[in-house]
Formats: C-alpha cells, structure tokens, sequence
C-alpha cells in the first residue's frame, strides 16, 4: 500500500475493516480489521499527580480477544503480536501506581492467551520482555523494617519511593522504589506453557527466543546455519526441566506470545510439516 497518502483509506480499499472504537471492534468481523483507537497512546504518561493518565479506550484483554476469534479461523494458522506499553512508559515516570495498573491489564490479555490455549494442545504461550525499566524493587514499609540501621533510601525527585500500596487479599503494604528513570540491563523474566515450552527454562541469551520459537514453529532442521549456531551457543548454558511443556508436535503449532516492561506479544503461528 505505500507509505503516502490516506492510508486507512488504502487499508479498506485492501480489503480491511476499519474501526475507532470498542464498538466498532465488537462489531466487526473480519477477516482483516484495522482498529486504530488513538493518535498515539492510549495513556497519558507523567509522574504522579502530574497528568497522567491510564484508561484505554478499547482494553488490551478486549483486543487480544478480538483477534483471536478474527485470526483463529484460518485454517492454516496465524502470528498474533500484544503490547502493553504503559508498563515501561510509566516505569519511565516512576509512576508505580500505573505501572501495576497497566500490568494487571497485561494480566489480563495473558489469561486470555491462556484460555486459547486450553482448548487447543497444539498451543505455546511465551510471555517475555525486551528490557527492564527504572531497576523497580519491592521494599517493606519504613515502620516494619527489622533493622532500623539500615533503612529504606527514600530517594529523591522522580526517582523518591512510591507507596505504600496495599498487599492484594491481606492487611500487609509495600513501598516501590526506583534507580533510574532509564532502561537497565537487569535480567528479565520468560515464562512459557505448552510445546516447545521445555526449551525456555534456564538462563540465555535474549536471541535464543528467537531461535526457540523458530524450532517450535518449523522443527530444528529448518534453521540456517548461522541461526542454527547461534541457538547452539545461547543454549549451551540452557538447563532444561521435565514436564514444562512437552515436545512440539507434528502436526500445526500455535504460539501465543505475551510481553511484558514495554514490548508485549500475544501471537499464534502455524508451521506445516
């Protein structure tokens, strides 16, 4: 279609459903949908009690749904990529209180993935992230620290502690601290379900996903030399658990991928072999 141009104009001379808003996209149904909610975010990113704002039009469980009724009816499969972004623009504000907002939502789009996945055997969920943002740490409220000795360093400006927040289903708080408003370079978590799951255990170099979701969708044989030696190197120190998914199977595959700190993905893919 080009890059010039009315381009939603273009995406429905194309073939594709053109919706604003949640009831448009409730009301759509496909195959092709271009849903397109906001000029930019859906969020108004800002510290604390500057602005910000975090109240999407259409909810992310509501779009990841929506995408896989559309996309689950093609019978040869599909890639279906999620993002929560709010997580890692409001931990650039360290603005914890819509950092947990915006994370309960991906909660939420993951158990949609999830209850796909339930009924399909042939399902492999990956939720995974591209970075950590702000070195966020969990700490005691200052009045229960064991040691007064030692205690919590509050911080200043931007980066000055967040809380307390309420412990969910008890009567205990905790306080949100923060390093940097930047990214780190500190591990982030991988979780996956479902097969091919077995081979995300351990720890790796972030390419291995790659190369992991690769082998799931096409079988180890079909990656190239270079990525083949790559995958070789990243799971050398790969320390691989029974029962966390089982063998990826002959026949189709699906992946839902879900991500988390900025870079979310919920997908399916298909390979025929």
């Amino acid at each position: 279609m080009g890059t010039e141009g009315n381009l939603t104009r273009k995406a429905q001379e194309a073939g594709y459903e053109y919706v604003t808003d949640a009831s448009g996209l409730r009301a759509a149904s496909g195959p092709r949908i271009l849903g397109l909610f906001a000029n930019e975010e859906m969020f108004q990113q800002a510290p604390e009690g500057e602005g910000a704002v975090y109240d999407p039009p259409v909810s992310l469980p509501e779009m990841t749904q929506k995408a896989l009724d559309i996309l689950s009816q093609d019978p040869e499969g599909f890639f279906l990529m999620v993002e929560e972004e709010g997580i890692d623009e409001m931990a650039h504000q360290s603005n914890a209180e819509l950092v947990i907002e915006s994370g309960q939502q991906l909660d939420e789009a993951v158990k949609v993935g999830q209850n796909f996945a339930a009924g399909d055997p042939d399902t492999l969920v990956i939720v995974a992230s591209d970075h950590e943002t702000g070195s966020l740490a969990i700490e005691d409220t200052n009045e229960i620290q064991s040691d007064p000795a030692y205690p919590n360093e509050s911080g200043a400006g931007r980066t000055e502690e967040d809380g307390p927040f309420r412990v969910a289903d008890a009567d205990k708080k905790f306080l949100v601290d923060w390093t940097t408003t930047n990214h780190t370079a500190e591990d982030v978590p991988v979780t996956a379900m479902g097969p091919g799951g077995e081979s995300l255990v351990g720890v790796y170099q972030n390419t291995h996903i790659h190369d992991a979701m690769a082998d799931a969708l096409f079988g180890p044989a079909s990656a190239s030399a270079s990525a083949t030696a790559s995958a070789s190197t990243a799971s050398a120190g790969v320390q691989k658990m029974p029962k966390t998914g089982g063998m990826a199977p002959g026949g189709p595959l699906l992946a839902l991928l879900v991500g988390i700190a900025g870079f979310a993905l919920v997908g399916r893919v298909v390979g025929g072999r």
